[in-house]
């Protein structure tokens, strides 16, 4: 039996930002809830973990961004976004990096994303 979701604060707050930046990064401990939050949200999800399609994702997303940015509805979740950090469009990202990685991503990131570190519990 899956476990019952039981709605945050932070889901007021993403639901926000999502309408009014268009886009999110979401960042925390591993298995912290932020892809389950997450997905609640997008209704479209590209899984980049399984290493069996992460490459085929790369290099969709090389060759065309626009298709790979459209391969669902949005807004769209992409799971270990890391591996696909250099297109970004109205799409909710959540990944396990560092505080380290966090200040060098959000150089390329200025004025486009709201940032969100968390933790449920």
């Amino acid at each position: 039996m899956a476990k019952k979701y039981i709605n945050r604060l932070f889901d007021d707050v993403l639901d926000f930002s999502l309408k009014s930046k268009g886009a999110v990064i979401i960042v925390g401990p591993k298995w912290c809830g932020k892809s389950t939050t997450a997905s609640r949200y997008a209704k479209t999800l590209i899984d980049l973990m399984p290493l069996d399609t992460r490459n085929d994702y790369i290099s969709l997303s090389k060759v065309s961004p626009s298709e790979f940015l459209n391969l669902g509805e949005k807004p769209i979740l992409i799971e270990d976004w890391q591996y696909v950090s250099f297109i970004w469009n109205q799409i909710i990202l959540t990944g396990s990096v560092s505080d380290i990685d966090i200040k060098n991503l959000l150089k390329e990131f200025f004025n486009r994303f709201y940032l969100f570190k968390i933790c449920f519990s």
